[in-house]
């Protein structure tokens, strides 16, 4: 009975020292964790609105919770936040980011909008898409597709359409899926008063 409460005892202290230095590397690492995740948000807007000034955030959440906005539920698309792009202090443009289904959820993706409508750019942040497939989404030969192309956008071989990715055509789906809602938002938010 002593060996055993003595193991206990033993077991307890590692256990406390273990759960203390988690806690002590969590909080050490949270805020550059975050900092890291703004950096590379404004890193994907700027990628796909260079020629901006600066981004106006607009209010993505309000715009749900109000029913203003209602996310595309059927083929999996989240817009996540929207910023205006400001030249001289006038609208230019529109990021959007949305966070869409491949063949594994959670495709997060940046889009810009020119005044027009027309994609400046697009990139795909953080996936879990097949490396060598599906992963080939980020890849310049399939994204730079997009560029100067006014949605509705869809798969096929035409001058005004978007080649799959070969033996990926979900996460193809996916990401025109995710262009085109955050057209959608683009079309809804953007001249508005």
């Amino acid at each position: 009975m002593k060996d055993i409460s003595k193991l206990t005892i033993k077991l307890l202290i590692i256990c406390i020292v273990a759960a203390a230095l988690l806690g002590v590397t969590y909080a050490a690492t949270k805020e550059p964790i975050e900092q890291g995740n703004i950096n590379r948000a404004i890193q994907s807007r700027q990628e796909v609105l260079a020629s901006v000034d600066k981004f106006e955030k607009i209010d993505v959440a309000a715009l749900k919770d109000s029913g203003q906005w209602v996310d595309d539920e059927e083929n999996h698309v989240t817009v996540s936040e929207a910023y205006f792009g400001i030249i001289d202090g006038e609208k230019s443009g529109m990021t959007v980011k949305v966070i869409t289904k491949g063949y594994n959820p959670g495709i997060e993706m940046t889009v810009g909008f020119t005044p027009d409508g027309s994609v400046e750019a697009i990139s795909i942040g953080s996936h879990e898409e097949t490396p060598g497939l599906g992963a080939n989404a980020a890849d310049p030969a399939f994204k730079d597709q997009f560029k100067s192309k006014t949605p509705y956008l869809v798969l096929g071989i035409g001058d005004d359409e978007i080649d799959s990715i070969t033996s990926a055509t979900k996460t193809s789906v996916g990401v025109v899926n995710g262009v085109n809602v955050a057209y959608d938002f683009f079309k809804y938010e953007y001249d508005k008063e």
